[in-house]
């Protein structure tokens, strides 16, 4: 499975000062915050993922956000395939990978299918976060209670 991760500083702390105010409406919103950027990274990463049986892209998903019992909002993208990691970890030629492997991969297609898109969406973080949250609180909107999956 490939998934990633995130501590994102400020995030919490925004989280904490709506939670202050209207405490479920600022869980509900931090949620909904967080599952629609999964979303985002995921699409964008939907266009990067080889796709050469469709079993790694069909295998897409975004967790519910679930709290922690230490009060932390979680949520999980990715993809759930036992050799999703392998083809996220596999440069094209000449680079190799630590085991000497390379892969080509159809354009637009690429390794760090993930990755890529994660780091370019996290740049401006607080922004989407603060967007999703204002959209939340306005509307009283929740997360979906099914998973994400976009199939081909």
């Amino acid at each position: 499975m490939t998934s990633l991760s995130v501590k994102v500083n400020g995030l919490f702390r925004a989280q904490n000062l709506l939670a202050a105010k209207l405490p479920q409406k600022a869980n509900n919103a931090a949620a909904y915050a967080l599952y629609n950027m999964g979303q985002d990274i995921l699409s964008e990463s939907y266009r990067l993922v080889p796709r050469e049986f469709g079993t790694l892209i069909r295998s897409n998903f975004v967790e519910v956000p679930v709290m922690s019992g230490r009060g932390i909002l979680r949520t999980r993208a990715g993809y759930n395939t036992s050799y999703a990691v392998y083809v996220h970890e596999i440069p094209p030629p000449p680079q190799k990978s630590p085991k000497g492997r390379s892969a080509r991969h159809k354009k637009p297609t690429q390794w760090k299918y993930l990755s890529t898109p994660f780091d370019l969406y996290m740049a401006k973080a607080s922004k989407h976060f603060a967007h999703y949250v204002g959209v939340a609180m306005a509307t009283n909107k929740q997360w979906p209670k099914k998973p994400f999956n976009k199939s081909m």
